[in-house]
């Protein structure tokens, strides 16, 4: 690790002692010093950085000095951290204590081996820097670990196995409909080991507690709720310190029970980091501002690079710096050439343009209108906005806010809605549209959404109502139009055949995959 780390941490040492200089657009010359501040890497990695031992080894957490204890586990024995009530933190002064005892001895003191690599870094603070990844340990950690639990065969004695209704929990799961922002249509939970981390997000912030609701023992519901809740107010936009301290006491709560419902032997690490990830918050903004997904998100790209199984590393490098180059160099090629050779250039290097749109104020309506008489039950809905019947422009698709949105009629997509929106009003009322139309208004041009309200009702699925679960009645409102510019985002509903209500979800936030 110390030799891998060792160019960047020389340019990282004269980045922030001299930096480099650099003309601005008015030809200033500015000098600019760059110092590093946050590691983001998994729990296998972390250890290797840092250089103490890895979380299956005594005083092994990144962040604490819990001992951990070695438990009996199948025809071996495996690591727990059991929840402790004032753990004692680790800090950059009392590890460079621990490094120089370690040094002296040769042995590790309280888990430090020796010193890291990053320790030359002036300004880094290899404790505190090194941030906890949500992905990794609460994704494909504990919300996987949880589930399998509650599924796999093997623990059919247990008093949480669900795994004889795993037909009703896919009944209900694979009919749920997300909107096209989502990258994937959710998958039967047979299937979770094949499931990508932003499935489990999905599963764990969305999913999970409506589906899970009369299959899920109430004690083990309402413990599952407290992570959901947690982690998912500490992925806010805005963060108060109210609510990570409400974070950080739910997700202390879910630690503490987990060895009550499930067993110390299911008190793993990741299950233990939960008790870090508040802090962690307060010193570097929210956990999906120095999450993996950001990092991970490219291995697709890099994968579009390789074409056969030889050369592999070369093959990424030839591809990355052509399409670095191609753009560059070829504005300088083809200056003199033909129009026809322009063209095919720009067809390679530039990104597709959208045909047949019309835009009007905020809002671009996509593909061909289909022109007819307005509707009748449609110039009712458009009453108030004073709208005379004549002839207008329906279409199914439009882009505001930064946002496709479809509507009820459009039929290319059947394994989606994106129909039902939150919009921008002081209430953030809840619409599904059955169709877009634009009209004339007078002197200029307006974009109308016709749809039905979602009436707000009172209901809780759990203990711990997450602050973006919202209930809504089973019947509409009236037909009615809006203003399509006042469509804030597109939500997930999920109906709900047990409850008498079903559930508009908003998102956490709009700075993570789902845009």
């Amino acid at each position: 690790m110390r030799t891998f780390l060792k160019p960047f941490v020389d340019e990282c040492v004269k980045l922030e002692d001299s930096g480099f200089t650099w003309e601005n657009d008015k030809g200033v010359s500015i000098n600019t010093k760059v110092i590093p501040l946050v590691l983001m890497s998994d729990s296998v990695a972390r250890p290797l950085i840092q250089n103490i031992k890895q979380f299956n080894g005594e005083y092994g957490c990144s962040y604490c000095l819990h001992k951990g204890k070695l438990v009996e586990k199948g025809r071996g024995s495996t690591r727990v951290y059991p929840f402790q009530k004032d753990l004692q933190l680790r800090n950059q002064e009392q590890t460079n204590e621990f490094v120089e005892a370690a040094l002296e001895s040769g042995q590790p003191v309280m888990g430090v081996k020796g010193p890291s690599a990053l320790c030359r870094l002036p300004s880094f603070d290899v404790i505190e820097g090194s941030v906890p990844d949500y992905m990794h340990s609460v994704l494909l950690g504990v919300a996987r670990t949880v589930t399998g639990l509650w599924l796999n065969s093997e623990n059919h004695e247990k008093h949480w196995y669900i795994g004889r209704s795993t037909k009703l929990i896919d009944e209900m799961l694979v009919k749920i409909k997300p909107p096209c922002n989502v990258p994937r249509v959710p998958r039967s939970v047979t299937l979770r080991k094949f499931w990508k981390a932003h499935e489990w997000y999905m599963w764990l912030f969305y999913y999970s507690i409506p589906v899970l609701k009369g299959v899920l023992p109430e004690p083990l519901l309402n413990h599952w709720s407290k992570l959901v809740k947690g982690v998912s107010l500490l992925l806010g936009e805005n963060i108060t310190r109210d609510q990570i301290t409400e974070a950080e006491a739910l997700l202390e709560d879910f630690v503490k029970d987990m060895g009550v419902y499930y067993g110390e032997v299911n008190m793993s690490y990741n299950v233990h980091l939960c008790l870090h990830l508040a802090k962690s918050v307060a010193n570097w903004g929210p956990l999906w501002a120095h999450s993996a997904f950001v990092f991970e998100s490219f291995n697709a790209e890099l994968l579009d690079m390789i074409k056969s199984t030889q050369g592999v590393a070369l093959q990424i490098i030839k591809t990355f710096w052509l399409q670095k180059a191609l753009p560059f160099y070829g504005q300088t090629i083809l200056k003199d050439a033909s129009n026809e050779c322009k063209e095919i250039f720009e067809t390679l290097t530039k990104p597709k343009q959208l045909k047949h749109v019309t835009r009007t104020h905020d809002v671009t309506a996509l593909e061909r209108p289909k022109v007819r008489l307005l509707r009748r039950d449609d110039y009712v809905a458009l009453s108030r906005y004073g709208i005379q019947r004549g002839r207008v422009k329906y279409f199914q698709r439009i882009i505001t806010n930064g946002e496709v949105v479809h509507s009820e009629d459009y039929s290319r997509v059947s394994k989606r809605n994106s129909f039902t929106v939150m919009l921008n009003d002081d209430d953030q009322n809840f619409f599904s549209i059955k169709r877009f139309l634009i009209c004339q208004k007078e002197s200029e041009e307006m974009c109308y959404a016709i749809g039905k309200f979602h009436e707000r009702v009172k209901h809780s699925l759990c203990a711990s109502n997450p602050h973006y679960f919202e209930p809504v009645s089973k019947c509409l409102g009236h037909l009615t139009a809006i203003p399509a510019s006042s469509i804030k985002t597109k939500c997930l509903i999920i109906h709900t055949e047990k409850l008498k209500v079903n559930y508009i979800f908003r998102n956490i936030n709009r700075c993570e995959f789902l845009k």
